[in-house]
């Protein structure tokens, strides 16, 4: 401090005139340190929590400014800081505040107290949070399994019922009986089979078949057979 004053009042002709160059160099320190500890006290007084911020967070920005404060030679004691506290915190803490309040005695409850007071209800939170959404996963998770297991049971009963259907419409409409396996082409000149036992009359004499195709196939015999067909139903 001397060796900031000392320059100033070196060239002073007179005592006078060096006391009048301190004077005025006291007022302006004085009014510098006005200005300053009234920011430091607005600063104190508009301090709020922050939504995503902790109750230790929040407590060692408070201590910063008190220190601040402290520094320019005000103090600011204990009760006023739990009192800043008490006000100032989100709509969380609105619940373990009202305990803290009806429980506690203000006067003489430490900022350090009521911190781990806060703390704690935080802990409380977040672990009540943690099980919500565990059970929200696990009730997702019992939710889905049920939708399998009924989908699946859906996917059976709709195999069962075609199967009863298809069954019911082969009760329904059997299929068609034949004594014996004809071979045909619908488009050849003449039906064709390989079973000799069925013609009533056959001469074996080799001849030419035109097929679908419009080409001649060579048959070893053409002759006259009888069958004895049964409807269908439909």
């Amino acid at each position: 401090m001397a060796d900031a004053i000392f320059p100033q009042i070196m060239g002073a002709s007179t005592a006078k005139e060096a006391c009048d160059t301190l004077q005025e160099e006291f007022q302006e320190t004085v009014k510098v340190h006005t200005v300053k500890l009234q920011k430091l006290r607005r600063d104190f007084e508009n301090l709020k929590m922050k939504d995503n911020e902790t109750a230790k967070d929040y407590y060692s920005r408070i201590k910063e400014i008190v220190n601040k404060i402290g520094a320019y030679g005000e103090i600011i004691y204990d009760k006023k800081i739990v009192e800043k506290i008490l006000i100032s915190c989100t709509e969380k803490y609105d619940a373990i505040i009202s305990v803290i309040e009806e429980t506690k005695d203000i006067d003489t409850l430490s900022p350090t107290e009521l911190i781990g007071s806060l703390e704690a209800y935080e802990s409380r939170r977040e672990k009540h949070s943690e099980n919500s959404t565990e059970n929200a996963f696990q009730s997702k998770i019992n939710s889905q399994s049920k939708k399998f297991k009924a989908d699946g049971r859906k996917s059976q009963e709709n195999l069962k019922n075609k199967n009863h259907l298809e069954k019911q419409n082969n009760d329904k409409y059997p299929p068609c009986e034949e004594k014996d396996t004809w071979y045909l082409d619908g488009g050849c000149s003449d039906h064709m089979t390989k079973n000799e036992s069925i013609f009533c009359s056959l001469d074996k004499s080799k001849t030419k078949v035109k097929i679908g195709n419009g080409d001649f196939m060579e048959a070893v015999g053409k002759g006259t057979i009888v069958t004895d067909t049964k409807k269908c139903k439909r």
